[in-house]
């Protein structure tokens, strides 16, 4: 599970992304014209996951003695005429509810062997019913139809087993994601009744006890008495295939029901541990062999990333040879794996072993050889895992799984938006869960936070969209559109799921929009996005419904509350101070969703017209390089709307307006706006969108690649009255003697990444009133991932919001990556005069709109990096400080993806004085700030002794790249550095987090009980974002030790005590970065 978080306070307004470092792969166009998809791929293929269980004799012990029950308690096996009872007997036979005998008990009884039925207990005799089976007691549930009062007898390890793992492949938290395989020792059968030399159970002649065994018959599954090789291996019962195929976890489910078939497991034979864990033999098996012979098999390891996980889980030593079962493990997760068939030969990462022992604690001997097998296994967990009840084996099993899950996901960033006056203290946590050829599922929570009498923080849950959605039926969604040829009623949003019926929805009645031949499949896919289980993917009528919210910000719009002194706004926040308030976020469905604030439900949803052109939108159905459309319940995950969303009231035509914009960041190079005035579906209304279509997917090498400057194209749509204007094409290479069209020149526009700033311009004063005009700031965004794109150069728009023309543009040498940063400390609310950005070659800009005239406005650089730098992304913001000189705080490198983090790439964070900047003159870094040492926190900038240096800067360490984006916050500036593992296969690593000084750049860090060096250093954890609880004005204990919180994006608190300032700095907790978080 994967998580970002937003922190609802009291501040300037402010939003940060959420995002993972993301490895991209592309999806094909579909079409001539076709818009070009992007599919995600934050982590490799799904883990190998082999579960090697011990099916021997003693399997019938009981769990908590050594003593044998005769059987596991499962319903009998029927061959033809003759029934063959496996039931064993009860430790404590009776009327009683003894022990695990309580019907009640959590984890008593397996869920489908609870009473016996009658029919099973034919010609056994009342008196051997009393004798042999424990018996309902009148406080027990009543038994089901056809069955008797009588309990199966639950107390062998085989019958703990069978009922934890039925339980846990029940559990989609548990088994999602995993590609799960199941091997036993060798076993044959069931033929018919016989007298094997060896076994301590699989009785069916009654009665269920004696000490000479061999005068009982049994049903014979063959096993090894030392004398066959072929039965002291392994046994493959089922392959290595990913649990998202239904037919594959039914057939895992089907060893584990207890429902006496062919395919019920039962124990019998001896135990080779050893043997089935490795052998000294070549080559691979798909049947029979050792644990690393199935691994080694065709299909199963696919990449070289893929991690590989063997769960050992026996009762009894090793009783076959082939060595000690410590020495199996470590030659097995020590053995080289490959990628099966690749050339050259890619090598996989090495096999990992948990060991579990159904023993007991007595049995010192067996359980010193289990945690030897354990500390061989390159887990954490350098003892094995000891159960003797059913309790701590499920806890076992539910820990290594969920070792395993954390071990294959990574971690989102925070997002940190503030509150308004009226609001609740509240926690918004964006969760998403990566599926393999499923879409990816989302979660998006509300808590709300409360302090105790110590201020300690903790959260309750409000709502969860996702579980919200669930109760809404798919076919009742309000799911909105706008397009040529669909009409809207009321407005110009048309319902896609209004009507399926022929001739009643144009969306369905031709192949023009969607790009799906089929209208059969039409239907099917616009079912299947509203949430019907069309494909048979989930069990029941429909799916999770809540697609991921992966890199999308999230706004709140409630009543009107700027502080515009305006007779218009007036009259704007009066008619609207009683508007419902909404959270507005993008998922990768393609959807901006519209979600109650109060309650998590969706009020309705919107795909944009650039999200649904010429199959992007269906790309979801159809693999890359194939135009087949999916009617499996394969899909394939896509960012399609994964970019910042901001919103403004905004004066156009003479009275006030609530706008959108939406942007796709990493699904494409586009945006959309609409009018949400009225905070409904019936009012909302789609103003326009721009895509700027540059990208194709290139089968040959697949990947994506930049379109041929001919085939290049940017698109507009422009809403009507009650629809959608055509798409306008404007292609980006003109005839000779013509000129491109200025209005609309986003020739350079990328993917969406960046947020983009809403303000306003002094534009004169008419009758002695001054005039405003309101326009958007972006930056052209990211060209990572996309071959022959990476140096293509780069853009800041600033346009008009009611149709999207450019006011004006001012192009840059490189990729311009970073968010619009406003420098806010002008007299008029929302006022901009100047704003920073970044670009990838590690250049901060600034913007000056101080004239009256467009045509006066100018971008020029006031910072730049040295060269072999990552660029710069998120990590750049703004603070006014001392007698309002202009500080920029930015860093280099990032773990989002939008820009790329190259071998050789060294990385910088700097504090730079730009007040007096001019341009043509940029402070250079190396040149004109004084360079500090990351591991001497006291290292300092001092003005009397270097007067000529305009702040400071950190060359960070091999592979450090900045992760968060830095926050001032009360004189200090903080920010998080991620250094990845030296392994290519690992997201894992290590965070250092910084609090500085703002202005010397000395450590606030507590020297002497929290570190001596600027950063604390957190290893194994990826930190890309955090948000600040303060706790006002407090002091540490009275020692003079400012305190606030530091909250991370998985919920945990780092309490920080830091030292008092030095300097003279303004301690208001204000920034000058206006990110993704908007609340109005």
């Amino acid at each position: 599970m994967i998580k970002c978080m937003t922190y609802a306070r009291k501040a300037s307004h402010k939003m940060l992304g959420a995002s993972l470092a993301l490895c991209l792969l592309m999806l094909p166009m579909y079409a001539e014209g076709a818009l070009h998809s992007f599919i995600k791929s934050s982590f490799t293929e799904e883990p190998n996951v082999l579960i090697l269980l011990d099916t021997s004799g003693s399997m019938n012990y009981r769990l908590d003695k050594d003593e044998t029950t005769h059987g596991d308690g499962s319903k009998p096996l029927v061959q033809g005429k003759n029934t063959y009872r496996y039931f064993g007997k009860d430790k404590d036979p009776g009327e009683n509810r003894t022990g695990n005998n309580d019907v009640r008990g959590d984890y008593n009884y397996h869920p489908n062997l609870v009473y016996i039925k009658n029919s099973d207990l034919n010609g056994i005799t009342t008196s051997e019913k009393d004798g042999y089976f424990a018996r309902r007691t009148s406080l027990e549930p009543l038994p089901g139809s056809g069955e008797s009062i009588y309990k199966h007898p639950n107390d062998s390890r085989m019958y703990a087993l069978k009922n934890v793992m039925w339980r846990l492949l029940h559990d989609e938290q548990i088994y999602k994601g995993l590609r799960i395989a199941l091997a036993t020792y060798y076993q044959d059968g069931p033929s018919g009744p016989t007298k094997p030399a060896y076994s301590q159970g699989n009785l069916f002649r009654w009665p269920p006890t004696g000490s000479n065994e061999q005068n009982l018959q049994y049903i014979y599954w063959s096993y090894s008495t030392g004398n066959s090789a072929k039965y002291d291996n392994a046994l493959l019962r089922e392959p290595f295939e990913s649990t998202g195929n239904p037919d594959h976890l039914a057939n895992l489910r089907r060893w584990f029901s207890g429902d006496g078939g062919p395919n019920d497991m039962r124990a019998i034979g001896a135990t080779p541990l050893t043997k089935s864990i490795h052998q000294d033999k070549s080559g691979y098996s798909t049947t029979s062999g050792s644990a690393l012979q199935f691994f080694r098999a065709p299909g199963v390891i696919t990449d070289p990333c893929q991690s590989n996980w063997l769960i050992v889980l026996t009762d009894g030593a090793d009783s076959q040879g082939g060595g000690t079962p410590e020495s199996a493990v470590q030659k097995l997760c020590s053995a080289k794996m490959v990628v099966y068939g690749s050339k050259p030969e890619e090598t996989a990462k090495k096999i990992k072993a948990f060991v579990i022992g159904l023993i007991l604690p007595s049995n010192t001997s067996l359980a010193n050889t289990l945690h030897k097998m354990a500390k061989e296994g390159g887990t954490k967990y350098e003892k094995a895992f000891l159960a003797d009840n059913v309790k701590a084996l499920l806890d076992a099993l539910t820990e290594i799984f969920k070792e395993i899950q954390s071990a294959s996901t990574g971690q989102a960033p925070l997002v940190s938006p503030p509150r308004d006056s009226e609001d609740e203290d509240g926690l918004y946590v964006v969760e998403y869960d990566p599926q393999q050829a499923r879409q990816w599922k989302g979660i998006f929570k509300k808590l709300l936070g409360s302090e105790d009498a110590d201020g300690k923080l903790s959260y309750s849950k409000v709502w969860e969209a996702g579980e919200r959605l669930s109760y809404t039926r798919w076919d009742a969604r309000k799911i909105y559109t706008s397009f040529a040829g669909l009409t809207g009623i009321g407005n110009n949003l048309f319902m896609i799921n209004s009507s399926f019926a022929s001739g009643s929805n144009p969306l369905l009645d031709s192949a023009a929009i969607l790009g799906i031949a089929d209208r059969n499949d039409r239907v099917g896919f616009i079912r299947w996005l509203c949430g019907k289980n069309e494909y048979n993917e989930e069990g029941g009528v429909e799916i999770h419904k809540l697609w991921d919210i992966c890199n999308s910000g999230l706004v709140k719009v409630g009543a009107p509350s700027a502080p515009v002194f305006d007779p218009l706004y007036a009259a704007f926040r009066d008619t609207y101070k009683n508007r419902n308030k909404l959270i507005y976020v993008q998922s990768n469905a393609g959807m901006l969703h519209a979600f109650d604030d109060k309650t998590g439900d969706e009020k309705f949803a919107f795909i944009p017209p650039n999200v649904l052109l010429n199959g992007r939108l269906s790309g979801l159905r159809r693999a890359d390089g194939s135009n087949a459309y999916s009617r499996s319940a394969a899909s394939y995950s896509r960012y399609l709307l994964d970019g910042p969303v901001t919103v403004e009231d905004v004066e156009i035509g003479g009275q006030y307006k609530t706008l959108l914009l939406g942007q796709l960041g990493l699904g494409g190079a586009g945006m959309y706006v609409l009018d949400i005035t009225s905070n409904t579906p019936e009012g909302t209304r789609f103003k326009w969108a721009i895509e700027n279509d540059v990208h194709q997917y290139n089968a040959v090498n697949r990947d994506v690649v930049l379109k041929a400057e001919t085939d290049r194209k940017v698109l507009y749509w422009k809403g009507t009255a009650n629809s959608t204007d055509a798409v306008v094409e404007r292609a980006h290479k003109v005839p000779a003697g013509s000129k491109f069209d200025a209005d609309y020149d986003y020739r350079r526009l990328r993917r969406t990444v960046g947020v983009p700033y809403i303000g306003r311009v002094f534009s004169g004063t008419s009758a002695a009133k001054a005039t405003w005009r309101w326009l958007f700031i972006m930056t052209s965004g990211s060209t990572n991932g996309v071959y022959g794109d990476y140096d293509s150069p780069g853009a800041v728009y600033l346009g008009d919001l009611d149709d999207g023309h450019l006011i004006r543009k001012f192009d840059v040498d490189s990729p311009v990556t970073s968010s619009v940063i406003p420098l806010s400390a002008e007299q008029h609310y929302k006022e901009v005069r100047k704003f920073l950005a970044g670009d990838m070659s590690g250049k901060v800009h600034i913007g000056d709109l101080s004239g009256w005239k467009s045509g006066d406005w100018d971008l020029y650089s006031v910072l730049e990096f040295p060269a072999k730098n990552s660029g710069i992304s998120r990590s750049l913001s703004t603070a006014f400080l001392r007698k309002y000189e202009t500080w920029v705080f930015a860093g280099t490198g990032d773990v989002t993806g939008h820009v790329a983090n190259s071998t050789g790439d060294v990385n910088y964070f700097a504090a730079a004085n730009v007040t007096d900047v001019q341009k043509g003159s940029p402070l250079k870094v190396k040149d004109d700030l004084l360079k500090l040492e990351p591991g001497n926190g006291g290292d300092k900038l001092d003005a009397s002794l270097n007067p000529g240096k305009k702040g400071w800067y950190l060359e960070l360490a091999g592979r450090e790249r900045m992760a968060s984006p830095p926050v001032y916050y009360g004189g200090l500036v903080m920010f998080t550095t991620f250094i990845p593992d030296e392994d290519v296969c690992s997201d894992n690593g290590n965070t250092r987090f910084y609090i500085l000084n703002s202005v010397t750049g000395k450590s606030a860090w507590n020297p002497t009980t929290e570190t001596e060096k600027k950063y604390k250093q957190y290893d194994n954890m990826k930190v890309p974002g955090f948000a600040i609880h303060a706790a006002p004005e407090s002091k540490d204990g009275g020692r003079g030790k400012y305190a606030f919180t530091v909250i991370l994006p998985d919920g945990t608190l780092w309490p920080v005590a830091y030292s008092s300032l030095d300097e003279d700095i303004p301690t208001d907790r204000t920034t000058g970065e206006l990110l993704y978080w908007r609340s109005r």
